[in-house]
């Protein structure tokens, strides 16, 4: 009896000391996260000593990195071996990892590979992505094997890998075109039909959480009939959401819709106008008309496909007004106003909206302030301009009238004018005398027709600055 006590003794103890140890694990993990790294490393090498796995694999990428401690390779490498030998998957990534870029260690695609394959055992979605690279482009002995391929993305597109899910998708489609490729998967899916139909699967899954070259993708399928019923309005719909994401495909494919008349009204002026803006033209060169997963895998750096999440500020000029029409994510629009000069005054967050405040004086004598609203998903929604009782309300309702026709509702101060895509301006005066010009933005695929729409035709200058913006 005495000895099955001291044994329960024993491992309570050691249960207890587990869960503690892995509490302060948890809080340098949220300290690298807050970069607050010397804080993190103090933990990290008190908890490696007692060979935490978790923690040895996450000192490593400090030594790495030269975060919060001196750069040192060589030890970031040992640090993720002891981890990886301990059976942590995140050790096993970053040896393999270390073994690919030759970091601390003599580089090695078989070894990279080695430690990608126990990573991906322990369903690290990362590893998985990493062995597909391997295959898709024959890294190290290893020939391009594109089933071996497609069968790591997709595991990989499982685990909710963004990247993988496009590049799954990719790959499916370019099966239709080299089925000898794809001698497995083209027996799996043996019509064209099938490998269209499950390409969409694998783009959808990306689309969900806003990937712009997936939803671009699915445009594409959508134009062409491919896997799906043809139908020009869902694609145009997925280009223009593709554009306002800074989708460079987007631009240009909206363009080509344009051109021809393909479920919107022809109108080669303002397609030239969107193939101008999607950044992928270059002199002599053909129209480019889809994504192609492969051909961007090949070009994009050793890791990563470039993240097109965000608008990325891709539209418009350079003018003050062009980085407001051209940035939709609250952050990217603070940091790109803030960058032309424009005042942060102000940010403001309640329960489904924050309001983003900034003094332009320094452009407009008239203007007190500029005033934003967004979303709780920090996209753009609506505009107020507040100008000082100096400016003259009859002039800019002259000037709104003529950029947009009679206002619907018309008072002695206060006038509302609706645009045919659903967009609603308004001015009016304030019991102070102030004068507010604001914009309502109200259904979400109009507003991103209007943005583009805003961005391009921008070079209309009126003869008050404040107009630019309309």
């Amino acid at each position: 009896m005495k000895w099955i006590v001291i044994f329960f003794a024993l491992v309570f103890s050691s249960i207890t000391l587990s869960s503690e140890s892995d509490s302060r694990y948890q809080q340098a993990y949220e300290a690298v996260n807050n970069k607050e790294y010397q804080q993190a490393f103090s933990v990290l090498d008190e908890l490696s000593k007692t060979k935490h796995p978790k923690a040895m694999s996450l000192l490593g990428y400090l030594y790495a990195n030269g975060l919060g401690v001196k750069k040192d390779v060589n030890l970031a490498a040992d640090l993720y071996r002891q981890s990886a030998d301990l059976g942590d998957r995140r050790g096993q990534f970053n040896l393999g990892d270390a073994y690919q870029y030759g970091r601390g260690v003599e580089q090695s695609w078989l070894q990279a590979k080695k430690w990608y394959t126990e990573a991906a055992q322990q369903k690290y979605a990362v590893a998985y992505y990493r062995i597909a690279r391997i295959y898709h482009f024959g890294y190290g002995d290893d020939k391009v094997d594109m089933d071996y391929a497609f069968r790591f993305y997709s595991q990989a597109a499982v685990l909710d890998h963004t990247q993988s899910q496009v590049l799954a998708g990719a790959l499916l489609e370019r099966a239709v075109e080299h089925p000898d490729e794809f001698p497995y998967h083209t027996q799996l899916y043996p019509t064209s039909k099938d490998l269209y139909i499950n390409a969409m699967a694998f783009y959808r899954m990306a689309a969900e959480k806003n990937d712009a070259i997936a939803i671009n993708a699915m445009g594409y399928l959508y134009e062409k009939g491919r896997g799906v019923k043809q139908d020009y309005n869902k694609a145009y719909q997925y280009y223009l959401e593709a554009a306002y994401l800074g989708e460079e495909y987007g631009f240009s494919n909206l363009a080509y819709l344009y051109s021809y008349g393909d479920g919107v009204k022809q109108d080669k002026a303002y397609a030239r106008a969107l193939y101008k803006r999607s950044g992928v033209h270059k002199k002599g060169q053909p129209l480019p008309r889809f994504f192609n997963g492969y051909t961007l895998a090949e070009i994009a750096p050793a890791d990563t496909l470039p993240n097109r999440n965000t608008l990325g500020c891709l539209l418009g000029d350079e003018t003050l007004f062009g980085v407001v029409l051209r940035c939709g994510k609250k952050s990217e629009f603070i940091a790109a106003l803030s960058s032309k000069g424009a005042k942060l005054t102000s940010d403001k967050a309640a329960d489904e909206y924050s309001i983003v405040t900034f003094d332009v004086t320094r452009f407009f004598p008239n203007a007190k302030y500029m005033e934003f609203v967004f979303d709780s998903n920090n996209r753009f929604i609506n505009s107020h301009y507040t100008f000082s009782n100096k400016a003259s309300y009859e002039k800019l309702a002259i000037k709104i009238s003529k950029k947009h026709g009679s206002p619907v509702e018309k008072q002695e101060d206060a006038s509302i004018w609706q645009k045919e895509d659903g967009t609603q301006i308004s001015l009016i005066t304030l019991e102070n005398g102030d004068i507010q010009l604001s914009t309502q933005l109200t259904d979400r695929l109009e507003v991103l027709q209007l943005k583009l729409e805003q961005a391009l035709y921008l070079k209309e200058k009126h003869t008050d600055q404040e107009l630019d913006a309309f």
